[in-house]
Parts: structure tokens; C-alpha cells; sequence
């Protein structure tokens, strides 16, 4: 429920660590780590009707970089040579 009224509140699920609601950043970081246990077949506490759950409402399992790509790097670096 609570996943569901930020979502409403902000128009997307990715949870900032240091998000004011502690309890609902920590879990959003435990949901990631079980996913992960659960692609690499470990033993974990998450089901695939909670992947199912989760991912209905675009829960991203895993964030992107924020570091520039090697190809933005390479593009950076040449316009700063010419």
C-alpha cells in the first residue's frame, strides 16, 4: 500500500534511499536483494506472485547507472578535442 501511494504521489516506484519514509526505502532495497537471490537460485523469501505484483505496477529490480556510458564518454571526449 504504501509503494502504491508514492507511486500516486510521484508518478514512479524508485524509492530514494534517503527517502524521508525509512521503513518503505529499506523495504524496496530487501525487495531487490531477494529478487537477486532469487535469479541467481538462492534461497529467498520473495515468490514469483510478488515478482508478478511488484513488476505490475513498474517496480525496476535493478537501478540504472548514473555514470555516463563509455560511448557518452568517448562522444564528451571528442567534442572537447576538436
Amino acid at each position: 500500500a504504501e509503494l502504491k501511494d508514492f507511486k500516486r504521489m510521484y508518478g514512479h516506484v524508485l524509492v530514494p534511499t534517503a527517502f524521508t519514509n525509512k521503513k518503505l526505502s529499506t523495504w524496496v532495497k530487501q525487495q531487490r536483494k531477494q529478487y537477486k537471490k532469487f535469479c541467481l537460485g538462492e534461497c529467498t523469501t520473495i515468490t514469483l506472485e510478488k515478482i508478478d505484483r511488484l513488476q505490475s505496477i513498474g517496480f525496476e529490480w535493478a537501478l540504472r547507472s548514473r555514470k555516463p556510458s563509455t560511448t557518452a564518454n568517448k562522444k564528451q571526449q571528442q567534442k572537447i578535442s576538436v
